[in-house]
């Protein structure tokens, strides 16, 4: 073969890539990197939207840690809870095109109302508002699901606000929801909180974050209606449609086991003892705690209570005891520990003592 004045030559049954050939390679590279790519941007979604739920369930430890350490310790009024620091988180439910679901506030709650007073307002000094973070990469709050004690249903609602907010010396958390939307209300305490993510790129891409009032705060996939089991699903926050209760709310009656007793004698009591301390061990709150204690009785009609213990204040398990007092000498008692919450009554076994009587 003569090219330009160059001979080269070949062997028998040598030769190059046919244009049909090159076409094919050049057809199959190209599938591979539209396959790569997609998988790519899929994967871009997928990080965007956990990257930020980590990062909302972060913003609200870190305002549990304020309040317990005392970023600040002026500035708080109040009468019972006077000059005692309270830091919270204010999330609002709407379309992807609501500013207010695009963005979440930061605030130290200065007259202790468990709420935030400036939604919508931009941080000025001298407000409750420390901070305003916007979402921009597409994602936004499209949900708030809660636990109705009440009512003993989760409604979940597309419109509602929820104030989140933790006041020294406790973990605890103070949950209030405006079903009306973003501002100040007259809020609907809860015991347990749901707020939904959801991507801008692909709708059905969602995460929940879960906040209880014993101060955990977590989050897992899919939607708040379905994490909380709730099947009045992105209503209004009206409360109308079918209601869940019981095991089909989520929320299951809590677990408790009954502890042993400890005698203790006042000097007055010449050595009887006049009091003993109960003990029980909350293992599971089953959501949205509201009493637990122990029941007692001289027979098993149970028919008194002490309490209740603030069993909420630390999770599970959660070892309590309260004091029994005014003791009668030789007299048996029963009792056994229960704790309570909007989908029934947990009790643990019956445990019995009989009062001493001194020689």
């Amino acid at each position: 073969m003569n090219i330009f004045g160059f001979q080269k030559k070949t062997r028998e049954g040598e030769r190059g890539f046919t244009l049909l050939e090159v076409a094919f390679v050049i057809t199959i590279f190209a599938i591979m990197a539209s396959i790569v790519l997609f998988r790519f941007k899929d994967f871009g979604t997928k990080t965007a939207i956990e990257n930020l739920a980590q990062d909302v369930a972060l913003r609200i430890v870190s305002a549990q840690k304020a309040a317990i350490s005392g970023s600040l310790t002026s500035g708080f009024a109040g009468t019972s809870e006077a000059n005692e620091p309270s830091y919270g988180m204010h999330f609002v439910a709407g379309a992807s095109s609501d500013a207010a679901s695009r963005e979440f506030a930061y605030f130290a709650d200065t007259n202790h109302n468990k709420m935030y007073d400036d939604p919508g307002a931009a941080c000025t000094l001298g407000s409750e508002c420390l901070s305003i973070t916007s979402i921009t990469t597409g994602e936004y709050v499209s949900d708030i699901c809660y636990a109705d004690s009440g009512a003993g249903t989760i409604p979940c609602s597309s419109t509602a606000g929820v104030h989140i907010t933790f006041t020294r010396p406790f973990p605890d958390a103070t949950i209030n929801i405006c079903t009306s939307g973003g501002g100040t209300c007259s809020p609907t305490p809860t015991g347990r909180v749901y707020i939904e993510i959801t991507s801008g790129i692909d709708t059905a891409l969602k995460k929940t974050i879960i906040v209880t009032s014993l101060g955990e705060v977590r989050v897992v996939d899919g939607s708040a209606c379905a994490a909380s089991g709730s099947t009045i699903c992105g209503g209004s926050g009206s409360g109308s449609g079918s209601s869940s209760s019981g095991g089909g709310s989520g929320i299951v009656p809590p677990t408790v086991t009954t502890g042993g007793y400890l005698f203790v004698s006042s000097i007055s009591s010449g050595g009887t003892p006049d009091t003993a301390q109960l003990y029980g061990t909350l293992l599971s709150d089953g959501g949205d705690l509201t009493a637990g204690g122990i029941e007692y009785s001289s027979d098993t009609s149970y028919s008194s209570r002490l309490g209740p213990s603030p069993l909420a204040r630390f999770g599970t398990p959660y070892a309590f005891s309260v004091p029994f007092s005014g003791l009668s000498c030789g007299t048996p008692y029963n009792y056994r520990a229960y704790a309570t919450n909007s989908s029934g009554t947990g009790y643990g076994s019956n445990s019995t003592f009989t009062v001493p009587c001194s020689p």
